[in-house]
């Protein structure tokens, strides 16, 4: 019984197969069932079972057909699209069997999409491939090849990208800018836009406070202030209107923000003491991001300030060793004159402990919205009992309410210690302060050297952009050049965050003490 049964399954199982094959004929159908007849000695109908295999694939081939595409007019067609809008490309055949379809992009498969180096999503459905948030380098050739086994077929469908994407309406660089005007006299700040798209402008005067803490007032007084299109005039000016006025554009898509600093002077009146107008200005920055920032202690704090009726003043703790670059050159082995007491030169878990301070400072200054710009050895300060203290606000910011910044105005700045979006993009925010972290604790294992003192500044992003970085200093422990490699890693996404430096150099700290 058993064999015959096999025979009987096998035979079902052949017949499935050459009936969904069309290339068999009776000859290959006879050695199979001969061979099955050797093994199972089982008698059988081949007459039968070939007819019935004929017409089952006669019935088959009569209703299967190659692919063919609907409602397709043209092989090639155009597809005019504007920037930011979505796009639904579709390619519905018929045939039997089913056929598949296979995408290409100016004949590359898979599609791929990119914006400035950002991968893009592509979305696929039965029969389209669908592209969201469309850019002008999704502009190109998209063919559908669908095949099935008795052929294929082709639609090629051009795709343009037009127009220009709504933007919220950013603010050029340098405005309104700092501007000085004579008492009575008129004055006008101006606050243009990049993107010429539909938007409002409204101008504020600063009252008090700083970032989001700011008091602002809405400047409506018609015989004294005019606001027309970009611009805010201000008649017969007085030493009241002196101060911040802060210029807010915004549409349906965003917000930007920009300040600059009137200054209402007499004719022939000296400015602060030899100081211009500019070194004012900074100054007084400075001293809010101060008052904004708080106490810490390996902060420089703000003791107290005078900034009205006569010279500027700010009143700051007293730190002993002055910067921490000039510390570091006068502890260095092998240049120290007197080995004893101060003069001792720093061994390398010290070094490890600076690092940690200046750490915990950065970390303090980041959980307060704040980034510095400009962290270098040269600004930090060493007290008499050796407490590091971050100092210099001079280009911190208070990114509260964006937690980023960028520069839009001129002016020299740090570029051995600048992230690479920095230097290419003038964009800030934590992770660019990281960056600098790295190099300042490369600094702080050299003793003080300066980084990439070998390389013209001009040619130091194209440097880093190829992977290379400063070498690991001789006095410096695998762990801690590890640790500034990642820092400076070209990604800012790839970048710890002060908090996860802090834990980890005081896991460092901890460790060598334990030794």
């Amino acid at each position: 019984m058993l064999p015959f049964v096999s025979i009987i399954s096998l035979n079902f199982i052949i017949h499935l197969y050459l009936v969904n094959s069309a290339k068999y004929t009776v000859s290959p159908l006879r050695s199979v069932l001969e061979t099955l007849m050797e093994v199972y000695y089982v008698p059988y109908d081949e007459v039968e079972l070939f007819e019935n295999y004929t017409k089952t694939r006669n019935r088959r081939a009569s209703n299967s057909a190659a692919p063919v595409l609907k409602n397709v007019e043209h092989e090639f067609e155009e597809e005019y699209k504007d920037i930011g809008h979505s796009v639904v490309m579709k390619c519905v055949p018929t045939g039997t069997p089913t056929p598949n379809i296979t995408w290409y992009k100016d004949n590359m498969t898979p599609v791929k999409r990119t914006d400035r180096g950002r991968v893009l999503p592509v979305t696929y459905d039965v029969w389209s491939i669908i592209l969201n948030d469309l850019v002008t380098e999704d502009s190109g050739n998209y063919t559908c090849r669908i095949c099935n086994p008795l052929g294929c077929t082709e639609h090629v469908r051009r795709l343009i990208i037009t127009g220009y994407p709504k933007l919220f309406p950013s603010i050029r660089k340098g405005y309104p800018g700092n501007t000085r005007v004579l008492i009575s006299d008129s004055v006008v700040l101006s606050c243009p836009t990049v993107n010429l798209t539909d938007y409002s402008v409204k101008w504020e005067k600063v009252i008090s406070g700083f970032g989001r803490n700011a008091t602002q007032e809405l400047l409506t007084q018609e015989d004294k202030y005019t606001v027309s299109d970009n611009t805010l005039t201000i008649r017969n000016a007085t030493e009241m209107d002196e101060g911040w006025y802060l210029c807010t554009t915004n549409n349906s898509i965003g917000t930007d923000q920009a300040t600059g600093y009137l200054t209402v002077g007499v004719l022939g009146r000296p400015s602060n003491e030899g100081h211009s107008d500019a070194d004012m200005i900074s100054f007084v920055s400075e001293v809010e991001i101060m008052k904004m920032i708080g106490k810490h202690e390996n902060i420089i704090n703000l003791l107290g300030c005078c900034t009205k009726s006569g010279p500027l003043y700010a009143v700051v703790e007293y730190v002993a060793n002055g910067c921490l670059r000039d510390y570091l050159k006068k502890h260095k082995p092998n240049t120290v004159n007197d080995p004893s007491g101060d003069q001792m030169p720093l061994k390398h878990h010290e070094l490890v402990q600076f690092t940690l301070q200046v750490a915990r400072g950065m970390d303090y200054l980041a959980s307060r919205g704040c980034i510095h710009r400009d962290l270098a050895a040269r600004n930090v300060l060493v007290s008499g009992s050796r407490v590091l203290k971050v100092a210099d606000f001079g280009l911190a910011r208070d990114v509260r309410d964006s937690d980023y910044y960028r520069k839009r105005t001129a002016g020299k700045l740090p570029v051995r210690w600048m992230a690479p979006e920095s230097l290419c993009h003038n964009y800030y925010n934590t992770k660019s302060d990281v960056w600098s972290f790295g190099v300042l604790t490369w600094e702080i294992m050299t003793y003080g050297e300066t980084p990439y003192a070998k390389i013209p500044m001009h040619f130091l992003y194209n440097y880093l952009r190829q992977g290379k970085r400063m070498q690991r200093p001789d006095n410096c422990s695998e762990n801690m050049y590890q640790l500034i490699q990642h820092c400076c890693s070209f990604n800012p996404d790839d970048r710890p965050s002060f908090t996860e430096l802090k834990e980890k150099l005081e896991v460092m700290v901890a460790s060598i003490e334990h030794l």
